[in-house]
């Protein structure tokens, strides 16, 4: 293989004794394995490796409450893929009870956290929800149009940037009180393209990949709410390009979710201001 491909698109990260390699779908080729591919993601021993990132932290108490806690969150996503159950109802689940232990967290009450973990049952957080995206339509709008659209993306980003106009073009009209029913209602048109299994599986890869990047700085809803927001970015612009084209084949599809990892997730100076929009537009608001 070229030099280049004996790293990218690995990733491996070091957190205390730990060492995972994950591969990062910002790579074509990958991504379109992922997809061919979809279903649950589970490690496996292999050799030693050289980290690329360490994960500084040196509380041992924390690090096994974020192994157990991933698995605990990855069980609950994949308890039944057979279930009638919508994926943004399993979103809004896995949310409460982020939320809940973040709010115990920042009270110092890890050590009951552990405790506790294994009686925690994050169906009982669980409800059945009447659409099928998670953030309001105009929290998407403003991060496409605020904060990935920009001078350069036509040559940094081209597959990026052509789901940037398909979007602005089937939605950039839509007036902000009629977005959400419009879109959600066009959403449900894809997803009987496209199997929700597909957003399952990148939504699992994305908590298996970067749920312990918190534990740095133990800001865990915080990063739940960025994996949300990376899959629903993924789906807008699937969606964006299957109304555009009249189809969504896979060569397609993996050049989206290529572009939009390398737009979204690998845009690390737009996480705070990600987080800033999600604080003050979602988890602030009424809706």
């Amino acid at each position: 293989m070229p030099e280049i491909c004996r790293v990218y698109p690995r990733r491996i990260i070091e957190m205390g004794e730990l060492r995972e390699m994950t591969v990062e779908l910002s790579c074509v080729e990958m991504a379109r394995i992922f997809i061919e591919n979809p279903g649950r993601l589970h490690f496996r021993d292999c050799e030693e490796m050289k980290p690329q990132w360490v994960l500084e932290n040196r509380d041992e108490k924390f690090e096994e409450y974020l192994l157990k806690s991933r698995d605990k969150i990855l069980d609950f996503l994949w308890r039944d893929t057979d279930s009638e159950k919508h994926l943004v109802s399993d979103m809004f689940a896995i949310y409460r009870f982020c939320f809940d232990q973040h709010n115990r967290l920042m009270r110092n009450g890890l050590d009951d956290m552990l405790c506790d973990l294994s009686k925690v049952d994050i169906g009982s957080f669980w409800e059945e929800k009447k659409r099928v995206l998670f953030y309001p339509a105009s929290v998407m709008n403003d991060v496409i149009y605020e904060h990935l659209w920009y001078t350069m993306i036509p040559f940094r980003n081209p597959y990026l940037y052509r789901s940037l106009k398909a979007y602005d073009h089937q939605f950039g009209s839509v007036l902000y009180q009629d977005a959400d029913a419009c879109m959600n209602q066009k959403m449900e048109r894809l997803l009987q393209e496209v199997s929700e299994l597909k957003y399952r599986s990148y939504l699992s890869y994305c908590i298996q990949e970067l749920y312990l990047e918190c534990y740095e700085d133990y800001y865990l809803i915080g990063k739940i709410l960025l994996i949300f927001l990376y899959l629903q970015g993924l789906m807008i612009f699937d969606l964006a390009m299957f109304l555009e084209n009249g189809s969504l084949p896979l060569s397609m599809q993996a050049e989206i979710l290529s572009g939009t990892e390398k737009g979204m997730r690998h845009s690390l100076g737009s996480e705070r201001q990600f987080l800033e929009k999600i604080r003050t537009d979602f988890m602030n608001s009424d809706k």
